[in-house]
């Protein structure tokens, strides 16, 4: 009730005016299709954690940097390996450094496996039986650290820098999380009613119901790093009282119902635990302190006193290297893996050495973990090849408590070339997508179809060097290697013509597809010159070239532009000496001879050089250095120039590398990557911003937050409805949307894992946008992907209850729909099943008071909210907010979608668009 009269409220509010719309949230987008290139050669396996159940063993194997995670699963018994599964989540962006698993957790029986990895973070589900993955989550932190079952194994419990979530085993659904009061946390365990995490000096119970604090025990002084769980049934039940133990630089016993130290020691030295199969007892290693006189030991406690059962004194350098303990099935050994190859076993009665054993199946190993297998007359150890740092696990080891080998296995992978993106280009009639790259110093090309992502055919020849730069006609695709240019077919990928050609730095095809132009670096003598040639697309044949060199220094160009008459090709170049200066040559395109040439002196030349000629002829503007430049397209006569753009005071680092046009010919854009000073610290930021053509003000300068360093690649100006791409590499993702009007982030695309710096490319086609780069870091592939623009975007700022203001949205479902009849409607309910119009064809929206509203008579808060759409296929709407609205308000979702019809029956929807209420 209390519901339907806040709705009825809302009504009454939007009738006169609109409340507070908050900032909308940019949205994520999904590639429509995808095609790679693959590789071909091994990539190493990292093991990063092992689960025994029963008689199977599970391994989660990292592949090197952003190549996924492997899964496999062996038998303990025989070493057979029943199945190996490697996943790599289409829907999940790239994290930093090595792809792999942070933590694995399995069922009792083996029926399923759960790993919590990088990149994302993401939790998956295994099945045991054949080790088919499914995402369960996106964890909610920046990281992930620990994933547990609890007892009766119907929730999953993640951990990760401040945050613990909570999940439903059967349908993978989070139930709870919650934000811990410190990030620097320890391990987590759980017993059926809680789970418990070390965080910072303290350990935190969480109810498992709901994820609240149950209680918090001070534990400084303990230096706690590791966290066990205690004997316990229900929960940690012993002899009708609990106790969970906590080990570092000390241990303490807490009582888990409310915290309290049951007992405690302070002994120093590290500690590693192992509790007995009963729960009573908890073996521990005191690794002691080197060089001094306080020896390492095992010993052995009652888990509710403390009290010290046995000691075993362990040789000093041992002790140190140990692992990890693990207690055989029947509770009667201790296994102890040394770093440096051995395994002690003791009996857990008193601590007594029966056996050291060696591992070295394979030359000299390092050992990194063992556990008892079936029974207990055997061990399972996996380790690693001598000489890395750290060296590298590699094997997994079967022996008898003699150590007589009865299975190993060598854990390798399948792997990828090292393929490396150079460029990516999309042919003009927008039908074909290339990619070009070096694979092991071999040529790499590959062709899609536009539309579908059809693979239309790959190269990878040995007789040629990687490609650097490409371009494309209609029918050609042209590529510029180490030393040659080379011509292809660009519908089967036949090879046309090649001819030597050193040094380029750009190519351009004329818009009749005819001819090719080159510009590239001509060594001298002293220094280098500036060489352009013009060659017959067909045949290879050059038709003229000129070298020109200024007056001293290392000339080098940088970029080539037909004026729109094709009359005059545009040379962007930079010279050295005496000072840095940006040089704009104008050249005759029928005989290469000089026009004019323009020299503007740039002392902070970074060698950013773009030319763009202007729409109508007039003009050609020229990115150099840290500024724009226009010239007079007839003289040469510089016309104005901008200061150091993108480089406010506060700001430090490279200025916009590259720029492109809009539409209208109205605004030139740029981008590129610097860093921002915030409290004496240097904070990676993409630039993006736009400059009036006529005058050479910019008109917006907008920051773009990154999560590292990294190269801002290209921007382009596409749709009807204009968009700034911004390309490059922002943690994971490719591409960031912004409204070309104001700068404000509409939407991005992430890549499938991290991509190498300086990898990417895009290309537009209509409203779609094409986008090529480099799958992966050590290892690699060439990916790309077409992703459609959304249809339904929100672009102004935030409008506020107090002050109101209005928000702008853009609605765009292209040509084909053009002066089709299309509406925005909204619920402001929580999503449900969704209202279905026909068979197939559901509305993401709930019938409420808001959605009666947006589908009744317009009104004047709801500007355009129907109507026809124009030529493009497009309309804009307006959502009006009074001042001084309803500060209640503050808190509702107000969910819309744009809806349109065809004449032929034919329905559309848009993508939903989130706005949330504000105070």
């Amino acid at each position: 009730m209390q519901s339907n009269k806040r709705l009825a409220a809302l009504v009454a509010v939007l009738l006169c005016g609109a409340p507070n719309l908050g900032a909308q949230q940019p949205m994520t987008l999904a590639p429509t299709w995808v095609g790679t290139i693959d590789g071909r050669t091994e990539a190493r396996l990292w093991i990063q954690d092992r689960e025994l159940a029963g008689n199977r063993i599970f391994l989660a194997l990292a592949r090197g940097a952003d190549q996924g995670f492997t899964v496999r699963r062996i038998d303990a018994r025989t070493g057979d390996v029943a199945w190996t599964t490697t996943h790599v989540s289409d829907d999940l962006a790239g994290g930093p450094g090595r792809e792999g698993v942070v933590d694995l957790a399995v069922t009792a029986d083996g029926s399923e496996a759960f790993t919590i990895a990088l990149p994302g973070i993401r939790i998956t589900r295994f099945r045991g039986s054949d080790g088919v993955p499914c995402v369960v989550d996106i964890f909610p932190g920046a990281n992930g650290e620990e994933l547990v079952l609890t007892p009766r194994e119907d929730r999953l419990v993640a951990l990760g820098e401040g945050i613990v979530a909570a999940y439903d085993r059967a349908s993978g659904t989070r139930l709870w999380t919650t934000s811990l009061p410190i990030g620097d946390v320890g391990e987590l365990v759980a017993d059926y009613r809680r789970a418990y995490v070390i965080a910072g000096d303290e350990v935190l119970a969480l109810r498992l119901g709901d994820g609240s604090i149950a209680w918090s025990a001070d534990v400084s002084g303990l230096a706690a790093t590791t966290l066990e769980k205690g004997p316990g049934d229900e929960p940690l039940v012993v002899s009708g009282g609990g106790i969970l133990f906590a080990g570092g630089g000390g241990s303490r016993g807490l009582d888990p119902a409310t915290g309290a130290v049951v007992w405690s020691d302070g002994l120093p030295g590290q500690k590693i635990t192992a509790l007995s199969p009963d729960r009573n007892v908890v073996y521990r290693l005191n690794s002691g302190v080197a060089l001094t006189s306080q020896p390492p030991e095992l010993n052995a406690l009652d888990v509710r006193t403390g009290a010290v059962l046995w000691s075993s004194p362990l040789p000093q350098q041992f002790g140190i290297g140990v692992t990890e303990l693990s207690v055989s099935g029947d509770g009667t050994l201790l296994a102890l893996p040394a770093l440096w190859g051995n395994i002690q076993v003791h009996e857990t009665a008193g601590g007594t050495l029966v056996a050291d054993i060696p591992f070295a199946p394979i030359g000299k190993q390092t050992q990194f973990g063992a556990l008892f297998g079936p029974g207990h007359d055997t061990l399972i150890s996996h380790g690693g090849t001598n000489g890395g740092v750290p060296p590298v696990p590699n094997v997994v080891l079967a022996q008898d408590l003699n150590g007589n080998e009865r299975w190993s296995r060598l854990v390798r992978g399948e792997g990828s070339a090292e393929d490396v993106l150079a460029d990516a280009v999309l042919s003009p009639d927008a039908q074909r997508y290339f990619l070009g790259g070096d694979s092991a110093s071999k040529l790499l090309l590959g062709a899609f179809e536009a539309g579908s992502g059809e693979t239309l055919w790959t190269l990878d020849e040995n007789d040629a060097s990687g490609a650097e730069h490409l371009v494309a006609s209609d029918h050609m695709l042209f590529a510029a290697t180490e030393s040659e240019l080379l011509a292809h077919d660009g519908r089967e990928g036949k090879r046309v013509w090649r001819r030597t050609t050193e040094g380029v730095n750009d190519l351009l095809v004329s818009k009749d597809g005819r001819a090719l132009y080159v510009a590239r670096t001509v060594p001298g003598a002293v220094d280098s010159g500036i060489g352009v040639q013009k060659i017959d697309a067909a045949t290879g044949v050059e038709r003229w070239s000129m070298i020109f060199d200024g007056a001293g220094g290392d000339d080098r160009p940088g970029a080539l532009a037909l004026s729109p008459d094709g009359q005059t090709l545009y040379v962007a170049a930079e010279k050295r000496q005496p000072t840095p200066t940006v040089a704009t040559l104008a050249l005759h395109e029928e005989s290469g001879a000089v026009r004019w040439e323009a020299l503007s002196p740039e002392p902070r030349n970074w060698s950013a050089l773009e030319v763009v000629p202007s729409q109508d002829g007039d003009r050609v503007f020229v990115l150099g250095g840290t500024r724009f430049f226009a010239y007079e397209a007839a003289t040469g006569a510089e016309v104005w120039k901008t200061p150091a753009v993108g480089q406010p005071a506060a700001t430090q680092g490279p200025p916009p590398v590259t720029c492109g046009l809009s539409p209208d010919g109205s605004r030139l854009v740029g981008a590129g990557f610097g860093f921002k000073v915030v409290a004496n610290k240097f904070l990676p930021i993409w630039r993006a911003f736009t400059v009036d053509t006529n005058t050479g003000l910019v008109d917006w300068d907008r920051e773009i937050s990154v999560n590292q360093s990294s190269e801002v690649m290209d921007v382009i100006v596409t749709g009807t409805t204009p968009t700034v791409i911004v390309s490059g590499q922002r943690s994971s993702t490719l591409f960031v949307g912004l409204d070309l009007e104001t700068g404000d982030e509409l939407f991005n695309a992430s890549a499938v894992s991290s991509s190498q710096p300086g990898s990417i490319r895009v290309a537009s086609s209509s409203d779609r946008v094409l986008v090529g780069h480099t799958q992966g870091g050590i290892t690699a592939d060439l990916r790309a992907a077409v992703y459609d623009l959304p249809s339904l975007v929100s672009s102004l700022s935030p409008v506020s209850l107090a002050t109101g203001g209005d928000r702008e949205f853009r609605v765009r479902f292209g040509a084909a729909n053009v002066d089709a009849t299309y509406a925005i409607l909204g619920s402001a309910s929580a999503s449900g099943g969704g209202i279905p119009l026909r068979e197939g064809v559901v509305l993401p929206l709930e019938p409420d008071a808001y959605f009666a509203l947006t589908l009744g008579p317009s009104r004047d808060g709801f500007r355009g909210f129907r109507g026809r759409l124009n030529a493009a296929g497009e309309a804009h709407a307006m959502l009006v907010v009074p001042p001084d609205s309803d500060p209640s308000f503050a808190g509702v979702e107000l969910t819309h979608v744009a809806i349109t019809m065809a004449p032929d029956g034919t329905i559309d929807l848009s993508n939903p668009v989130a706005l949330t209420l504000e105070p």
